[in-house]
This record gives C-alpha cells, sequence and structure tokens, in this order.
C-alpha cells in the first residue's frame, strides 16, 4: 500500500485519502494482512489508525489487522539492502 494524492477529482485532500485508505484496510478478514510501505508517511498514519482501532476491537474478541512493511529502513519487516545505482536503475 502507497497513498499519494490520487484521486483529488473524488476526495477533498490527501487526509480524505488517507482515512478511505483505513476504513479499506479495517476491511481485512479477522486474522488478515496488509502489506504496506513503511517509507511513506501517510501509509504511518494508516497502521497506526488501524492500531488503534483493532485495540478497541480485541477488547471485543476480534483478532487484530496483522501489518508487514516493506521499504528501504531497517525499521521495516523487509527491506532492502546494499543497493547500488548503476544506469540510473537500483541493482
Amino acid at each position: 500500500m502507497n497513498i499519494e494524492q490520487d484521486h483529488l477529482d473524488y476526495y477533498k485532500n490527501e487526509d480524505e485519502i488517507v482515512e478511505a485508505f483505513g476504513e479499506f484496510a479495517l476491511g481485512v478478514k479477522p486474522d488478515g494482512g496488509v502489506i504496506a510501505n513503511g517509507n511513506d508517511a501517510n501509509v504511518a498514519k494508516v497502521i497506526s489508525m488501524l492500531d488503534a482501532r483493532c485495540s478497541t476491537r480485541i477488547q471485543n474478541q476480534v483478532s487484530r489487522i496483522k501489518v508487514e512493511t516493506f521499504g528501504l529502513d531497517e525499521n521495516c519487516n523487509f527491506y532492502a539492502k546494499n543497493i547500488s545505482l548503476n544506469d540510473g536503475l537500483y541493482a
């Protein structure tokens, strides 16, 4: 999942897009998962939203949504390292 200023013809602003992605992610089945870009600030907002809402749902016996992140940061669950730039392409 990446969140950018797409579909501004439909959404009023970027915050509304973030909210829509959060609602979409909350539709994942119990014990399901979301794979998200760990280097995207808007995705971080959605992950926080999921954590907050799912924590409340856990109290009602609903399972958490698992979030796996990918990116260039070692804090991501899956990250690239030893990257080099060759002729304008990353390898």
